[in-house]
């Protein structure tokens, strides 16, 4: 389930997608254009005044106990109306969640956001982006069933497990990107999109900061760099719009890469004078995922 809300338009959302699970340790979508903050931190007000996402992902219930996932965002432009011509201030803030097996092992984050948009043309802009997150990753240790608890015939609850330094530790990361951005909309009167592009690169956790339970200096949440490109092309004499993106994100060994398109039908155009009336449009897409892990 995803939704996604726009400041001056409002959309439905249809997609398909072959996806699969990647070895790593961040949390990712199959849509990452409706989590822009994970994707890169340049993003914030990037296309928007105001801009707030949710994501909820339900993945493995029929074999064991499923992964659950929650996500949400708002990020928007900082007094955009008073800004320098050459540019604008944004801001974001970004939440997630993450619960996995019968241990409920889960990771919880909160990062804030700030970038800066400089214009460089009429339809282009450059954007670059830095974020601060809090993590927290912990588990239920009291479901767990451990081999050196079974006495001989059957598990023994009164027999101690294994010992952890704790169930439960926090973290610090930082990270950085650019956006770059070229938008185009036609008509006089109407919001419409005849050509976009977004080309973004970023690096998360670039402090590597330490990730472990039993306090293993070694043990760090490895760096993510992701490359993305984004478009929209109008299909000519049609109320279509054609939108291939591809998505790259490399952390450590594995690495995924993301690539199809979705297909916007336009119900009604927005009007550029007025905020009364309000662009709505129909999405349907295809993606495919390619990955590549090699575990150490």
């Amino acid at each position: 389930m995803k939704k996604h809300l726009n400041k001056g338009g409002k959309f439905l959302l249809l997609s398909i997608c072959f996806n699969s699970v990647l070895m790593a340790q961040d949390i990712h979508f199959a849509m990452p254009e409706f989590s822009p903050l994970t994707l890169n931190p340049a993003l914030a007000g990037a296309h928007a005044t105001l801009h707030a996402s949710a994501n909820y992902r339900n993945q493995w219930g029929s074999i064991f106990s499923p992964y659950q996932t929650i996500a949400a965002s708002i990020d928007g432009r900082v007094n955009e109306k008073k800004a320098n011509k050459k540019g604008f201030l944004a801001a974001g803030m970004n939440f997630s969640n993450d619960k996995a097996g019968d241990l409920r092992i889960y990771t919880s984050t909160v990062s804030l956001n700030a970038a800066y948009h400089l214009k460089i043309g009429n339809l282009s802009k450059l954007g670059v982006g830095i974020y601060g997150l809090f993590g927290q990753r912990g588990m239920n240790r009291s479901a767990a069933q451990l081999p050196n608890q079974y006495d001989g015939m059957a598990y023994n609850a009164s027999i101690g497990g294994e010992s952890f330094s704790n169930y439960l530790f926090s973290y610090f990361s930082v990270g950085a990107g650019m956006v770059y951005s070229f938008d185009k909309i036609g008509g006089y009167m109407r919001q419409r999109v005849t050509k976009r592009f977004d080309i973004g690169l970023s690096a998360y956790h670039l402090n590597q900061p330490m990730y472990s339970y039993i306090n293993l200096a070694n043990e760090k949440l490895n760096m993510r760099f992701s490359a993305f490109f984004n478009s929209a092309f109008a299909i000519k004499n049609t109320d279509g719009i054609l939108m291939p993106a591809v998505y790259v994100h490399r952390q450590a060994s594995s690495m995924e890469i993301l690539f199809g398109s979705n297909y916007r039908y336009s119900l009604n155009d927005g009007s550029k004078k007025t905020s009364f009336y309000k662009p709505i449009a129909i999405y349907g897409g295809v993606f495919f995922t390619v990955l590549r892990t090699q575990l150490s």
